[in-house]
């Protein structure tokens, strides 16, 4: 695609800014349009460009592209509309609440020969995709392959018996940081062959979401041998915590990383315990900026060589609500 893609962007939720940054560093792109039902946005953000409050209005400007960032329940039936005008879609995560739900956007996609991917931000982490790099050179030498995982995705969502106003639209601690931790975990294992052993999710009575905290278990096939790894995603909103962390276990040396989401550093972790900082990408942008530059890197690359995600999402999203059966 020679001629940059004229994108509109439909939600300027609470992420929107680091969204809005992320895609002003990527040239391929032009903003040409945004669109949020409260018009006061257009002076909080200081467009240049034009404002809508109806999506409808929106998708009927000459756009090649959108992106959808509105409360989770209202994905569906905006992406669909879409989708039937023409328009590729780059969808935020969870994406919608159901596996069918996102069969359905597939296959209208399809039908409409245009391009639609989901947005799994978490996944372009700087510290994953380094750790990535560095364990595909001479990670298996160096720590042996991966036996165990666990994720810990916290956010500071309830305080003091209250629900902060712009959580209610994310649903629950599990469905939006759950999709996270599983977009990690696929880039560093398996995932077609990780079950979910056990699930507990926990809600409180009179707090409008799903559930506050949930802890999920799962297995997987150790590389290389015939041995099974455990591992566990709690997310919570409880805490009063603002972190996202994973730590994997490699028990043939002995030794952990710890993927320091929040911070933006590789641990590594000695079996003496001794801890030493392997990279730090603190100093560079703020961390949502960074994977949102490269969730737009990614969409752009689909746009050109007419690829998706939905295989790896389908695959996603039938482990984020199995544990909704199990509990």
């Amino acid at each position: 695609m020679g001629t940059p893609v004229k994108i509109g962007v439909i939600g300027l939720g609470h992420i929107a800014r680091d969204q809005m940054k992320a895609l002003a560093k990527v040239e391929q792109y032009e903003i040409a349009a945004v669109c949020d039902s409260d018009r006061n946005k257009e002076k909080q953000f200081h467009l240049e460009v034009p404002f809508y409050d109806d999506y409808q209005d929106l998708l009927a400007e000459n756009l090649d592209a959108v992106l959808i960032s509105t409360p989770n329940l209202t994905h569906y039936e905006i992406c669909k509309y879409a989708l039937l005008k023409g328009k590729h879609v780059l969808l935020e995560k969870p994406a919608v609440p159901s596996t069918e739900l996102l069969r359905k956007l597939k296959h209208i996609s399809e039908e409409q020969n245009v391009i639609f991917s989901i947005a799994y931000h978490a996944s372009f982490a700087k510290d994953l995709l380094w750790f990535l790099e560095e364990y595909k050179t001479n990670g298996i030498e160096k720590f042996g392959p991966i036996t165990g995982f666990h994720c810990k995705f916290y956010d500071p969502y309830l305080i003091n018996g209250d629900l902060q106003t712009h959580a209610i639209s994310l649903q629950g601690s599990w469905i939006d940081s759950g999709i996270n931790a599983l977009s990690v975990l696929e880039k560093l294992l398996p995932i077609q062959h990780v079950h979910i052993v056990d699930s507990r999710l926990s809600e409180i009575k009179g707090i409008p979401c799903k559930e506050v905290q949930g802890s999920v278990d799962f297995t997987f096939p150790i590389q290389g041998t015939r041995k099974i790894g455990r591992g566990q995603i709690d997310t919570n909103w409880t805490l009063g915590k603002n972190s996202k962390q994973t730590i994997l276990y490699f028990d043939d040396t002995n030794q952990s990383i710890i993927l320091e989401h929040s911070k933006q550093q590789v641990i590594k972790v000695d079996p003496d315990q001794t801890t030493s900082v392997l990279q730090d990408f603190s100093n560079e942008n703020t961390r949502l900026v960074n994977h949102y530059d490269g969730v737009f890197n990614e969409f752009y690359n689909h746009l050109s060589n007419g690829t998706n995600n939905l295989p790896m999402s389908l695959r996603l999203h039938r482990l984020l609500y199995a544990p909704y059966s199990l509990t």
